[in-house]
């Protein structure tokens, strides 16, 4: 499988699921379903993850509510 790209940073764009940025773009959204954290930023869900020792955020689906 080919790895997700990465980003320094995510804009407005919708991003395909799996992409990886380092930042979040301003005015993001935090909601919780299923004791889960997501960030919805425009167009994106993110959820946290680590890469390597680094925090970063992941392109992920919608949470079913």
């Amino acid at each position: 499988a080919t790895p997700a790209p990465t980003t320094t940073e995510a804009n407005g764009d919708a991003l395909p699921i799996g992409t990886v940025v380092t930042k979040l773009p301003e005015g993001c959204i935090s909601e919780t379903a299923d004791n889960v954290q997501y960030f919805k930023c425009g167009a994106n869900y993110y959820r946290t993850a680590f890469q390597e020792n680094n925090l970063v955020y992941v392109t992920t689906d919608p949470p079913k509510k």
